[in-house]
């Protein structure tokens, strides 16, 4: 199994729910970087810049993980590193830049409006693991 069984848990479901979250965070990504391949694309520049990038990515993404996993694992939201209501705004931009590209935005619009409802659920001063909320069931 790729070289690292996990157990996961009695749950009958649980094993099927991590594959889900794999493949949900495997195609989450991979469309982010080809929506970043786009980019580079509408301005000339060659995409395989976003792709020789990946590495570096990967070690930012596994610190950003590990900090969301401590705050998800005590559902404690608040840090000290970005506000939701930063990342939000960030989201903005690219929404804004995509429009003005004419790339495809529904991508990252889908991600700001995450962003945005848990914004509006009170999670605006918290880390962007905050975003688990709007995944969760009510």
């Amino acid at each position: 199994m790729g070289g690292r069984p996990t157990f996961v848990g009695e749950a009958e479901g649980a094993a099927a729910a991590a594959d889900l979250a794999w493949l949900s965070f495997l195609y989450a990504s991979m469309a982010g970087l080809f929506q970043g391949a786009a980019f580079l694309e509408s301005e000339g520049a060659d995409p395989a810049i976003v792709f020789d990038a990946v590495p570096s990515f990967g070690i930012e993404i596994a610190a950003e993980a590990d900090y969301a996993a401590r705050l998800i694992a005590r559902n404690d939201f608040r840090g000290d590193q970005a506000t939701l209501d930063i990342h939000l705004a960030a989201m903005e931009h690219i929404v804004g830049a995509a429009e003005e590209s004419g790339v495809n935005g529904e991508l990252p619009r889908l991600v700001r409006d995450l962003a945005a409802r848990a914004v509006s659920a009170g999670h605006g001063g918290d880390e962007i693991a905050a975003m688990i909320e709007t995944f969760r069931r009510t």
